[in-house]
């Protein structure tokens, strides 16, 4: 037993050195060959493409490892030899020993392979493989297997992975994907919070992308290739990620301002903004070369909002030069059309003189105007799809071509549609401006004179940028400085940012500024001050100074005011006045008060300790460089050290930098200069010493009018001309306006036809005094070229040609004539119906009949355009007097009735009527209320409403009606009674018919869709409707012969009853008699039909509509 015991230990042991000699599971076949199994790894330079010769390798596999060298062709060959098969082995690991990284196994790039690769000292690790063998021979007794594996020569470097468009004071590191590379362990990158350590391969492609996740999917964001050098130790990837993000849209917009200058319009702020832009570009470079990460991505920040501010200046630009056209181009097609209705009487050479007109006109404003001219290319873009950047002879044609097209049809269309409207008063005007020619032209030229005048010496100038606001006479103790002051009331702080980014800039030599507890009570309704308590004592009303105590020593002497000991920089200490009593070495605590409305609140800020005392009256001498006391208050000031308290306590910012001062390197700085770029770029106040002067600078917006006062005078002279000359026109032509009041016209439409004749002498005035100016500097700019004496005194460049000169030139033109033609019509109310008062008294109006009142409406109508009116008064009940409930009824007559009330001023309601009486063939709209309320105010201010809105039927029916006008052959045979029948009865079968359907319709409702039921019962109703159309004149024809047949039936009874009288007094025998009346009664019987059938017809006509009638079937019964 005991040997049995040593023996089997011993058989196992056999056993297991057995399998790790075979180091692979054999599966024996039924024959048991021995085949010998070789695994060669081929080691190559990515780069090179060479073998890399005594590279240690060392590779995994399921059950075996290989750990060798390559030998001088870059082999390892590893042999065993079996009895059986095996499967392929599969490589599960590798790992590379020295400064070299896998970039591809086999035919895979190595990013494209699953694996984790880690650099841990000398050595790299890749594990997660699973990469099968190439087969290079296989036989019956040998197999050869062959890896390929490329690397490259690999260093650490740093990858700068913050996200450069976050916050600056709280970056986001980004999960980046670098491939190929391995992640090393134990490395800290030199920048932690921006920057990343990787091994990477050097002169061999690196792809860098952004990790996405979204759910559970992780997708690439931003990708971009680079490749690593020898002597590289830095991997700017934030820099190469911001200017790929920003390049874009950078050269956008930089390529809209470049193309506004090649048009010609001057962008003077844009253009300054422009290159201020490049200039951040190159320092942003410099930054992110210096590794300043935080003061590079502040950059970033100014650089977005300076594009974002650029674009929206040229957004504005875009909208003033689009306006600018359609301006152009709608003055083009007026004036042309002006011009025609005054010189062309005949209509069929009209149109194409105004279009060639149109085309003149735009073609002169677009070859004149840089502003229009961008505009017009901007609009032929837009139209064809692509952008004409180069400003050539063709594509000014085809721009202006097709910018001009597109707004004439529009144009002309519109004129088409508004005709009714505004055709009326131009042709009156222009006819009224024709009778008086010579009075026009004096007119059109004074008012010209004026504009001319206007564009030659008003400037509109708005202004944007950086002014001088202060001067004032200054000292400087300090040589040379640049001081920033915080503004809070407009909200322009000085940050901490601001400092960084200060401390960057090599043309400043030192930094001066303190913090202190500023009041915010303008802001939160709450005065805000700082307290100091000390045992059982406390002071009020004290500021709090946080310093930097080295620069305050240095550039202002500070130390030697202190007695005791001076701060140390982030020393929680204080400076006190040495008039509160309290010994140095002792704490005291710093609180803020909040005074409120409701109560004082009280926020403990922190203790410090007190190391020095000064004198308060000494202190006073402490200037700043602008000469200003550097302590206000000495009495009620603490000073401490930076950062010594918090800057924010319970959500309220505690402390801020109140000025701000910058001392240059040297002399040759341009103040002046610098001084502006920070005021363009923080907002501030910023001031600088010059010539003995203390100059403050801000960025303003504002506009100025220039030149205005000296024009004044020549304005109110030809205003006085117009006006004098106008009102002697209305007082001409006091018949013309009278025959005007009687054929319909108001008050308004008189006053709204003179003013159309000073908008016409407006728009002429205009364009004479635009373009005759122009032309007169155009000539004596020519003729000055030839005369050097006169050379200087008048330029074509002096005066800023562009949409602002048209408009100033529109709104002193048309201007000064509305206001003249408006003042005389007013001024001449006597005459005509415009001295009608304002609003006339209905009450007058009103009529009384029993309890009954009606107050007719001034309009009338046929009874065939009865539903017409109809639908106007369903509008303005609907529209215009919404506030008023109503419920309308339309008759087939023609005939309609609307029933609403009318709240008086009692509160009380008045259920009044509006019906359409027919008399003859006339429908006469009447309102009916009842008689006791014929004194409500409410009530006559509802009719006189009604009354005015009534007024505008004409006009609107115009726009609902089309009228055709077809050409027919006379009749000469002249219609019957009877034939009038026949056609009713025609057209009554056809009634009946079209109802019978809509009631088997209706029984087949259940059975079919909604949607095929409203179908068939629109087109039957609306067939209904248009025969009950064709009976309404027909039954106005039968109106008169219903009377002959009525009085038909009356002779014929007299008839009857002489006959009958002869017969009882024995003048004629019982065959006489018969004889006699049988025919009349045949006769008397035959019109009777026909009195019913017309008295159907009649009271079918009286039914409102829509309502089914029964008529035929009851007089059928009758």
């Amino acid at each position: 037993m005991r040997k049995k015991r040593i023996i089997l230990p011993i058989l196992m042991m056999i056993i297991i050195q057995l399998l790790l000699n075979l180091n692979f599971a054999a599966y024996a076949s039924d024959s048991a060959k021995t085949v010998e199994y070789v695994i060669r790894v081929l080691a190559i330079n990515a780069v090179k493409g060479a073998p890399i010769p005594y590279l240690r390798l060392k590779l995994e596999f399921s059950t075996l490892t290989i750990d060798d060298l390559t030998n001088g062709s870059g082999y390892i060959e590893y042999k065993f030899i079996i009895n059986g098969s095996i499967n392929p082995p599969s490589l599960r690991g590798l790992t590379v020993y020295g400064d070299y990284i896998v970039t591809g196994i086999q035919k895979f790039r190595i990013e494209n392979v699953r694996h984790s690769a880690i650099r841990t000292g000398e050595e790299t690790r890749y594990t997660g493989l699973s990469i099968d063998p190439e087969v290079l021979m296989e036989y019956s007794n040998r197999t050869v297997y062959r890896f390929i594996v490329t690397l490259a020569k690999a260093k650490l470097v740093n990858i700068s992975c913050a996200d450069p468009f976050s916050n600056y004071n709280n970056p986001i590191k980004l999960d980046l994907i670098v491939e190929p590379s391995a992640i090393p362990i134990g490395v800290t990158a030199s920048n932690p919070a921006y920057e990343g350590v990787y091994f990477v391969p050097l002169d061999y492609p690196i792809r860098l992308a952004i990790s996405r996740t979204m759910g559970r999917v992780v997708y690439r964001g931003y990708t971009t290739t680079i490749t690593v050098g020898e002597t590289d130790n830095l991997v700017n990837w934030m820099k190469i990620y911001t200017f790929d993000s920003l390049n874009e849209w950078i050269k956008r917009t930089l390529d809209k301002v470049e193309w506004y200058s090649r048009i010609g319009l001057d962008l003077y702020e844009e253009e300054r903004e422009a290159e201020s832009i490049r200039s951040y570009l190159s320092y942003l470079d410099t930054l992110f070369d210096k590794r300043l990460y935080r003061e590079a991505m502040f950059t970033i920040s100014i650089l977005q909002t300076k594009l974002l501010n650029l674009d929206s200046k040229l957004g504005n630009q875009d909208r003033t030069v689009v306006i600018g056209v359609f301006v152009a181009l709608a003055f083009s097609y007026g004036f042309s059309a002006l011009i025609l209705n005054l010189t062309i009487r005949k209509e069929r050479i009209k149109f194409p003189i105004h279009i060639a007109l149109f085309f003149i006109l735009a073609s002169v404003f677009f070859y004149t105007l840089p502003e229009l001219r961008a505009g017009f290319i901007m609009f032929t873009s837009a139209l064809l799809g692509t952008k004409i950047s180069s400003i050539e002879p063709v594509s000014s044609a085809i721009a202006c071509f097709s910018a001009g097209t597109i707004s004439f049809i529009f144009l002309y269309l519109l004129a088409l549609i508004t005709s009714s409207k505004v055709e009326l008063p131009i042709n009156l005007a222009i006819r009224n401006l024709q009778s008086r020619i010579h009075r026009t032209l004096m007119i059109v030229l004074s008012i010209a004179i004026v504009v001319g005048a206007c564009i030659s010496f008003v400037r509109v100038i708005g202004m944007h940028g950086i002014m001088e606001t202060e001067r004032k006479p200054f000292e400087a103790s300090y040589g040379r400085f640049i001081a920033l002051y915080t503004d809070i009331y407009e909200k322009r702080f000085i940050t901490q940012d601001t400092i960084v980014w200060l401390s960057t800039q090599k043309w400043i030599a030192n930094i001066s500024y303190c913090m202190a507890n500023i009041d915010f009570s303008f802001e939160r309704v709450a005065s805000a001050e700082a307290e100091i308590i000390y045992r059982d004592m406390s002071w009020s009303m004290m500021k709090v100074y946080s310093i930097d105590p080295e620069i305050f020593a240095k550039l202002y002497k500070l130390d030697t005011y202190v007695l005791g000991g001076y701060l140390v920089s982030n020393e929680t200490a204080a400076l006190i006045p040495s008039t509160l009593g309290i010994p140095i070495g002792e704490v005291i605590q710093v609180n803020l008060i909040l005074w409120t409305p409701d109560g004082d609140i009280h926020i403990p800020v922190g203790r410090v300790k007190v190391k020095g005392l000064f004198n308060p009256g000494a202190l006073t001498e402490v200037r700043r460089p602008d000469g200003e006391p550097m302590f206000k208050n000495p009495d009620h000031t603490i000073i401490v050290t930076m950062n010594s308290l918090p800057m924010t306590v319970a959500g309220i910012k505690v402390f801020d930098i109140p000025w701000l001062f910058i001392i240059p390197t040297d002399e040759d700085i341009d103040l002046v200069r610098k001084a502006e770029e920070l005021v363009y770029l923080f907002g501030c106040d910023v001031r600088v010493p010059v010539d003995g002067y203390l100059i403050s600078y801000e960025e303003v917006h504002m506009y100025r009018v220039l030149g205005l006062s000296g024009i004044v005078v020549p304005i109110i002279i030809i205003c006085m001309i117009v006006y004098l000359t106008m009102y002697s026109t209305i007082y001409e032509r006091n018949r013309d306006l009278r025959i005007l009041a009687v054929l319909g016209g108001t008050p308004r439409s008189i006053i709204n036809m003179l003013l159309t004749e000073g908008m016409i002498l407006g728009l002429f005035s205009s364009f004479i005094g635009y373009f005759g100016t122009y032309i007169l500097y155009l000539v004596v700019d020519r003729i000055s070229m030839l005369l050097p004496f006169i050379r200087g005194l008048v330029s074509l460049e002096s005066i800023p040609w562009g949409t602002h000169t048209i408009l100033l030139s529109l709104l002193i033109g048309t201007l000064i004539p509305l206001l003249s033609v408006y003042l005389s019509a007013i001024k001449a109310k006597t005459l005509a119906l415009v001295s009608r008062e304002a609003r006339r008294s209905v009450e007058r109006d009103l009529r009384i009949i029993g309890e009954r009142g009606e107050f007719p409406l001034p309009i009338r109508t046929t009874m065939f355009e009865g539903d017409l009116l109809y639908a106007y008064f369903d509008e303005l009940f609907s529209t215009k007097l919404r506030s008023t409930k109503s419920t309308g009824q339309l008759f087939q007559d023609g005939t309609f009735e609307f029933r609403f009330p009318i709240l008086s001023e009692n509160q009380l309601m008045i259920n009044c009527r509006l019906i359409g009486v027919r008399r003859d063939e006339t429908i006469y709209p009447i309102v009916e209320f009842p008689a006791e309320f014929k004194g409500s105010k409410s009530l006559h201010e509802f009719l006189y409403r009604l009354e005015k809105l009534s007024l505008g039927y004409t006009v609107w029916k115009e726009s609902k009606l089309k009228i055709k006008i077809v050409r027919t052959a006379p009749t000469r045979r002249e219609r019957t009674p009877e034939d009038i029948l026949a056609e009713v009865k025609l057209i009554q079968d056809e009634i009946k018919l079209a109802k019978s359907k809509l009631e088997k319709l209706e029984s087949m409702r259940p059975k079919v869709s909604s949607a095929i039921y409203e179908e068939y019962r629109g087109k039957y109703t609306a067939q209904i409707e248009e025969l009950m159309r064709k009976l309404r004149p027909l039954a106005l024809e039968l109106e008169p012969y219903y009377d002959i047949l009525i009085d038909e039936v009356k002779r014929i009874s007299s008839e009857l009853e002489k006959l009958e009288v002869a017969k009882n007094l024995g003048e004629l025998s019982e065959e006489e008699y018969i004889e006699k009346v049988s025919p009349l009664e045949e006769q008397m019987k035959s019109i009777n039909v026909k009195i019913v059938e017309l008295d159907n017809l009649f009271k079918e006509l009286r039914l409102p509509r829509g309502m089914r009638t029964l008529t035929s079937k009851r007089s059928g019964e009758t």
